[in-house]
């Protein structure tokens, strides 16, 4: 078990060098940083360059598909659209809350805004939704109609409110029951698709340039030599630490950038301006990146050591990864519903749990029994894994030609 250290201490070099991994870890990030710098420099230009650019001609009133909307307004500074107007048949005036709120439920439109008694100092509107789907994220119907009713009434203290017409939603989901809930659903989406492909890219590439070596280090022929020198499981472990930590190099140069775009980017972009990450949902975050890691990691080397051609791989790899993505599917439930039995299985079951957990803990707040009872049977579920790796791993099942199903199992068993 001593010579972990000396496998370890060869193969990081080698992850870490490569020009494919360099380019990818710091090289994308780096370029979406200066894109992302670069708009905002372009828009500072061009706000300075042309202060008047923002009038009613310029407004957005071409909206496609977008659904109906509904509005109540204590205020008395936006009045219905007349017909001729644009948002007519598209925004509606309610007369109260509990109207546009039956209307929203009875489906008659997608969401429903409610203005701020003081919307001319505070800018305040909250935003009902029924469910949580990808319009949520739109708000330019509303956002358009505001300024055009501010525009034909302006007054003096109106031309901030002119500029930023909304600095905040306030989200709130009506439940089943009727009762108001409040949420950031907008946020919670972005925050779970980011720390899905975060996760993705990294645990299914770095996992998989783990097969890819050994497999091609068996058809060298070197895999052989290699194991008069070091015994299976010191190897393996030695392999698995290397590329998890050119996987945590990765997730700390793609993380940095990230942070760094929601941080600058709140004020320019609604979408990011309710992101928070709290730090216990990022500690859960980073346990089960770990035991994520590990365990398909784990896997992906199992795999390597029944297969014979990185051909073979590439087909199986699939398979693998596809299970840890699945909750994915049902991101709406999840999000909807975290304390449904869906989401509690997807985040109890070893290999879909370290997506589906931080998926529920980034809306809701898990159990602590759950959450213990989860990361006790992913990590055993990593220790098999390791275990089935470090058989597989043994010179006597370093397996030549197509995998026999049978001789694998035979194999197993055999001391």
């Amino acid at each position: 078990m001593q010579n972990w250290f000396t496998v370890f201490r060869y193969e990081l070099p080698i992850h870490l060098l490569r020009r494919s991994y360099l380019l990818f870890t710091f090289g994308v990030p780096l370029l979406v940083v200066v894109a992302f710098l670069g708009y905002r420099f372009y828009e500072a230009q061009r706000a300075e360059d042309d202060p008047t650019a923002q009038d009613q001609n310029e407004i957005q009133t071409n909206f496609g598909d977008a659904g109906p909307v509904g509005y109540f307004d204590p205020t008395g500074l936006f009045p219905a659209p007349p017909e001729g107007s644009p948002f007519f048949g598209l925004v509606e005036a309610y007369p109260s809350p509990a109207a546009g709120r039956a209307a929203l439920e009875a489906e008659e439109i997608d969401q429903f805004f409610v203005i701020a008694p003081d919307y001319v100092e505070s800018g305040e509107v909250t935003q009902y939704i029924n469910r949580l789907s990808l319009s949520v994220l739109e708000t330019d119907v509303i956002r358009s109609f505001l300024l055009v009713s501010l525009v034909e009434g302006m007054e003096p203290g109106l031309v901030n409110r002119l500029l930023s017409p909304v600095l905040r939603f306030d989200q709130q989901t009506l439940g089943t029951d009727g009762a108001e809930q409040a949420t950031s659903e907008g946020a919670d989406f972005i925050k779970i698709y980011a720390f899905a492909i975060l996760m993705f890219i990294t645990v299914y590439g770095t996992s998989g340039y783990l097969m890819y070596s050994v497999v091609g280090e068996k058809e060298a022929n070197m895999i052989e030599i290699i194991l008069t020198s070091v015994q299976p499981f010191p190897l393996l472990v030695g392999k698995v630490l290397a590329t998890g930590v050119t996987g945590l190099v990765f997730l700390l140069a793609w993380g940095g950038a990230l942070f760094f775009i929601v941080r600058e980017g709140s004020a320019a972009f609604d979408a990011l301006a309710g992101i928070e990450v709290e730090p216990a949902v990022l500690a859960i975050a980073l346990v089960y990146f770990v035991l994520g890691y590990a365990l398909v990691g784990s896997l992906f080397a199992a795999l390597g050591a029944v297969i014979s051609t990185v051909r073979e791989g590439s087909t199986l790899a699939g398979f693998l990864v596809l299970p840890v993505l699945a909750p994915l599917f049902f991101i709406t439930e999840m999000v909807n519903n975290p304390d449904g039995a869906l989401a509690v299985g997807l985040s109890l079951f070893p290999i879909t749990a370290p997506l589906a957990m931080v998926m529920r803990a980034t809306v809701t707040d898990v159990p602590l029994g759950e959450l213990l009872v989860s990361v006790a049977l992913t990590t055993l579920a990593v220790v098999g894994a390791i275990w089935l790796a470090g058989r597989l791993f043994r010179v006597n099942t370093l397996l030549r030609g197509s995998v026999n199903p049978r001789q694998v199992l035979r194999y197993l068993l055999s001391g």
